[in-house]
């Protein structure tokens, strides 16, 4: 098979029973999207474009696919000396370069992350003659559900138009790479247009609440009292000419006149009453919730301060990235390598999270200067989390000299007590001098 003009192998399906996973999110999910039946209370859709136009998911899903996607990260190679880089491996190869004709590496994990981040990512592996991985590239989660062969094989049914051909095929698992988000079955992630609909469904209608308020010039309603009667095309008419020339934010300010003992009694609410505000603040709860992003990252600086700002960021890493990243380590080790690779685990893929882990210089200056002294980090290991170069002489571990273990103690002062008498030996002159002067003194008398 050729693919972007590469000679390909791809390993095709046998034929499969009848018995398949269902499409994430519900069993008719794909055709109430298509015919924008959304089944709530509001009648909003609640879809993947509507929920990626709730700002502050946006701004979660950003922050957790490009964080992890500005990671540096690179296959490592385990000997009896360590662990070192492999630069030469056929996967580090891949990554170095451009993972796809189309797209950069930090665009695939982006992309790939994005996806898992609102159900399930996917990317097709193609194989070279060596069976080593080619290129990824990337599949739409709508275009892919799960089958199972009757031998119980997993594959992944990939059907529609992809990058301007029409496909329908049956991957292996083996040859596809599947970050799941939260699962419920270890096969696919539970959709976040499914799962949460109703929050999204509310957030979605307090920002469609939001725009039609100040569309309206941030008036809700206001009342016309007519003395006399009206029929209903000329109360029609009146409210349409009040609305033509004074409703809308550009007419907000204008001056009403009206006659025939016509009196306008406003009927406003202001944002505060209105619950816009508090509707926003629980929209980025929600999200801070689903996504597990520190609500200060959303912009919600309600409850934070300096104390706890940093402390925040760790917990971000440790509690939201840190799950990201150790699933798609798993996927890229167990998909990417031959499998006796994986078995001995010499080779594996690994993002390095100790830089989003860093404090401010000072800080940091304190933790190197306590790993160099106290001997279990050498000055190279620090240099290398700097992005220096390694220098000569610099692959020591060194302790201070004043420590001691406390158990020694009694061992080390005996030690010193020992020596001070053996300096103490080459003094008999004094003894000398001592009998010296007794026989002086004995001659005097």
């Amino acid at each position: 098979m050729k693919l972007f003009g590469y000679e390909f192998t791809v390993n095709r399906a046998k034929s499969l029973e009848s018995r398949s996973v269902c499409p994430p999110g519900g069993e008719n999910s794909f055709l109430a999207d298509y015919l924008g039946l959304s089944g709530t209370y509001t009648g909003v859709a609640v879809n993947d474009n509507a929920i990626l136009g709730v700002s502050p998911m946006w701004a979660a899903i950003r922050y957790i696919s490009e964080g992890i996607a500005a990671l540096q990260s690179g296959v490592l190679k385990k000997t009896t000396d360590g662990i070192f880089d492999a630069p030469e491996h056929p996967v580090s190869r891949l990554f170095t370069g451009r993972v796809s004709p189309y797209y950069t590496k930090f665009d695939f994990f982006q992309a790939l992350i994005a996806n898992a981040c609102l159900g399930d990512g996917y990317a097709r592996i193609y194989y070279d003659a060596n069976m080593r991985p080619l290129t990824l590239e990337l599949i739409p989660r709508e275009l892919v559900r799960q089958e199972f062969a009757p031998n119980g094989q997993l594959y992944h049914y990939v059907s529609g138009t992809l990058n301007g051909r029409t496909i329908s095929e049956m991957v292996p698992d083996y040859d596809m790479v599947h970050l799941k988000g939260f699962t419920l079955n270890a096969i696919n992630g539970k959709q976040i247009r499914a799962v949460h609909a109703d929050n999204m469904e509310a957030a979605i209608a307090s920002q469609k609440y939001t725009s039609a308020f100040f569309g309206n010039g941030a008036h809700v309603a206001g009342i016309v009292e007519v003395p006399g009667q009206l029929n209903p095309q000329d109360r029609e008419k009146l409210r349409a000419n009040i609305d033509s020339k004074y409703g809308g934010i550009c007419n907000t300010g204008r001056t009403m006149v009206l006659g025939g003992g016509m009196k306008y009694q406003p009927a406003q609410m202001d944002p505060q009453e209105a619950a816009l505000i508090d509707f926003r603040k629980l929209t980025v709860e929600d999200v801070s919730r689903i996504t597990k992003v520190p609500l200060h990252m959303l912009s919600q600086l309600d409850r934070s301060t300096f104390s706890n700002m940093e402390q925040q960021s760790v917990d971000y890493v440790v509690h939201c990235l840190t799950p990201w990243v150790k699933k798609l380590e798993a996927e890229i080790s167990t998909k990417l390598f031959y499998e006796s690779e994986v078995r001995s685990g010499r080779y594996f893929y690994r993002f390095n999270l100790n830089s989003m882990m860093r404090a401010d210089a000072e800080g940091r200056s304190k933790f190197y200067a306590s790993a160099i002294q106290n001997g279990w980090m050498t000055q190279n290991e620090v240099r290398a989390l700097e992005n220096m170069n390694r220098i000569d002489d610099a692959d020591r571990l060194y302790i201070q000299q004043n420590m001691m273990p406390v158990d020694m103690i009694e061992e080390v002062l005996s030690g010193k007590s020992t020596e001070t008498d053996s300096e103490a030996e080459p003094g008999t002159p004094a003894t000398d001098n001592e009998d010296n002067n007794n026989e002086d003194e004995s001659a005097s008398e």
